[in-house]
């Protein structure tokens, strides 16, 4: 048995977000003894064996990996991206449920579903499976006959089913709208539309040997699970919502760039900005005609520094409990046990007596009427077997850490500082429950003491300056939801404020709006998955602004050496790795992306050199780094490239849609949300928002 496939395996899968299959190569993480698995499934292994206690989490990880996509190949379904629950196909629902529960919901568009919440646990002495049922009030993605379900229906006349009188027409019945606010606040939405075909931009996707398939999908723009913010109430009214659009300057080209240096033709002015409505966007930009553009407008939060308002046309229903289920379902389920729930009860007893009277009537046991039908009849409590776990062994690089009371702390295990494997601390949001001095000390502490056991800082940023936190991350990574009454917090306003402090990380980390990389002639760095499934460290290029969504990655030199393709007289996209060129004493020093960096807490650039960074005889605050730092390009051959020698921009050889596939870039790397000491009431909003939602890591402090 094998936890991954070897990478000689094809593996093929479809997608459970997307309508299509996917051909991919899987790596062997690790293989695993038939006998060991032997032993494990009938409880004979040895628990002073620290291998075969490793090889047990393996087994457990491949066990639930493989029963959540057996739930999901027999066609269960599953709500968010954290499966805990697997519901029975719509189609079957009717059999799992009475007439009198569902008699309680007979909407195209919602329905009672019944699911398993299941785990398996394997432990040192056998395997065990939990499962327990479980019923919820769900918003369905379809229909019976497969269609999605459109929020605005011009079949029915129906927006979130309240009725629209004339869909031509701008709504102004006060009532309606307060209705349909109602309706749509209860909703889990997907969005989906497909931008006309540009042939500028199907020239370039064809140059760079981009299939019509390839075209097709990346026409399509989606936004998956989203929830209403804000709404207006018509598509092509600048009175409701209009925003300002800056055309973007032509490029110019090496002459013009020449002659603009030189003085001789100066730069045009930009383009003045344009004012559109939503109508007016979608028909210019992306060759969209509204069919209904006097219906509502949707907003559904942030999208980098970008507020995302869609027609109502684009929206359709997302599978998923409903807000109101728990009261829905409670009403279903008291009628339930008030009529099928007694009577069912009152048929086996009715049953029991019956069958007592004919075993008496005949001299013979129930016991012996039931074993020609391999049944039997218990009476007495049953009684299980449970195992409990040890306790956790916590261990630092120079010894173990104390544990009390199941606590161990950080701060209370100075003796014991380095990690034995410590994280590197790439990227990080905050979102904070207490006031933002209290915050701003907690945090300093805490990264300084991250630092003092091992975790390396690679953001390239002073995390902490005089026993605050520093505040140049502040404003870009803190986002204070503060609350008198921590339970007046509701759901929807925790998932606003972690998106909020998600989107700003990224920002600042990933596409650099605030300049302090650019500034600095450095990257950001991450990590990143490669095709095969492995992580690396990369350097982050941002993109030319506006261009948020994309990025490009420097690998390093033994991965991929290529960074850039560019054109010179010599010919077209030759194939480049940026490399920084660095004054000292007048000479120029050739240095890998990788072995340059800036170092904030000493406040310089520092260069690597044969595996210990050593810093440069120049401070950022003293001289401009711009005079003593470029960025150069090197073909394969070895010769040196400057931007002189260069025909227009150099493209990046390796970019990435970040916001299509989220999981290839990661970051931010955690999110750290502070709440009161005595505050439990919002851990399970804030883990189902950062798993569930936006999937990143969260510790609640």
């Amino acid at each position: 048995m094998y936890v991954g496939l070897s990478t000689s395996h094809l593996f093929c899968f479809k997608r459970r977000d997307k309508h299509e299959w996917k051909l991919v190569r899987i790596n062997e993480i690790d293989e695993i003894p038939h006998q060991f698995l032997r032993r494990v499934f009938s409880g004979q292994t040895d628990e002073g064996d620290q291998t075969q206690q490793q090889q047990l989490q393996l087994v457990q990880q491949c066990a639930n990996v493989i029963w959540k996509n057996t739930s999901l190949f027999v066609g269960m379904k599953a709500v968010g991206r954290s499966d805990r629950v697997y519901y029975f196909p719509q189609g079957h629902q009717t059999n799992l449920l009475s007439e009198e529960v569902r008699s309680k919901c007979r909407s195209q568009s919602k329905a009672i579903h019944v699911g398993l919440r299941s785990v398996m646990r394997v432990c040192a002495d056998g395997v065990y499976l939990t499962a327990d049922s479980d019923i919820d009030f769900m918003d369905l993605e379809k229909t019976q006959r497969g269609d999605p379900i459109p929020i605005l229906d011009d079949r029915r006349g129906t927006i979130a089913d309240v009725s629209v009188r004339n869909m031509r027409e701008v709504i102004t019945d006060e009532i309606t709208k307060r209705k349909i606010r109602e309706a749509l606040e209860r909703l889990t939405f997907h969005v989906k539309y497909t931008r006309g075909l540009n042939p500028n931009f199907e020239r370039r996707m064809r140059e760079r040997g981009k299939s019509d398939k390839d075209i097709a999908r990346m026409r399509v723009e989606v936004r998956k699970n989203v929830r209403l913010r804000d709404i207006r109430w018509a598509a092509d009214d600048p009175n409701e919502y209009s925003f300002e659009v800056t055309p973007r300057a032509p490029r110019r080209n090496a002459e013009e760039e020449r002659q603009g240096e030189e003085g001789e033709a100066p730069p045009p002015p930009p383009p003045p900005p344009v004012v559109h409505t939503v109508y007016s966007y979608f028909l210019e930009h992306h060759g969209i005609r509204l069919r209904y553009p006097k219906m509502p407008l949707i907003n559904i939060g942030r999208r980098g520094p970008v507020q995302e308002w869609f027609p109502i046309e684009f929206f359709t229903q997302a599978f998923g409990k409903t807000r109101d289920a728990t009261e829905k379902l409670d009403a279903a389920l008291r009628y339930n046990d008030e009529h099928a729930g007694t009577e069912s009860v009152e048929q086996i007893e009715s049953l029991l007596g019956r069958f007592g009277s004919l075993a008496s009537r005949s001299g013979r046991t129930q016991e012996d009427l039931l074993r020609p039908y391999g049944m039997t009849l218990q009476i007495e409590a049953q009684y299980f077997k449970a195992n409990v776990l040890k306790e956790p062994v916590l261990r630092f690089e120079n010894g173990r850490a104390s544990i009390s009371n199941g606590d161990w702390r950080l701060a209370e295990n100075r003796n014991a500082l380095g990690f034995p494997s410590p994280a590197d601390l790439f990227s990080f949001a905050i979102v904070s429950m207490v006031d933002e001095r209290k915050t701003s000390e907690f945090f300093a502490g805490l990264l300084k003491r991250m630092e003092e056991h091992g975790i390396e800082n690679k953001t390239s940023v002073a995390l902490h300056e005089h026993g605050e936190l520093s505040p140049v991350l502040s404003p870009v990574v803190l986002d204070q939801l503060v609350a008198r009454d921590s339970s007046a917090l509701t759901p929807d306003m925790i998932q606003e404020a972690i998106t909020h402090s998600y989107s700003r990380a990224r920002n600042f980390f990933l596409y650099d709006s605030s300049g302090y990389y650019r500034d600095r002639m450095i990257w950001s760095r991450t990590t990143y998955k490669e095709k095969d499934g492995r992580l690396s460290e990369v350097l982050v290029i941002p993109p030319p602004d506006p261009e948020y969504g994309k990025v490009a990655v420097i690998r390093s030199k033994d991965i991929e050496p290529r960074t850039h393709l560019v054109d010179t007289k010599e010919g077209q996209d030759q194939e480049t790795r940026i490399m920084v060129s660095i004054n000292i004493r007048g000479h120029n020093d050739l240095v890998d992306p990788f072995d340059f960096r800036y170092a904030a807490s000493r406040g310089c650039h520092q260069i690597r050199n044969q595996g210990e960074w050593q810093n440069l005889p120049f401070r950022n605050a003293d001289v401009p780094v711009h005079d003593m730092v470029r960025h150069v390009y090197q073909l394969e051959n070895g010769r040196v490239l400057t931007t002189d020698d260069i025909i227009g921009e150099p493209k990046p050889f390796s970019v990435v849609l970040v916001e299509e596939d989220s999981a290839v870039v990661e970051c931010p790397s955690i999110i750290f949300v502070l709440k009161k000491d005595d505050d439990k009431a919002n851990y399970a909003a804030v883990k189902a928002v950062t798993n569930s939602i936006i999937g990143v890591p969260s510790q609640l402090l």
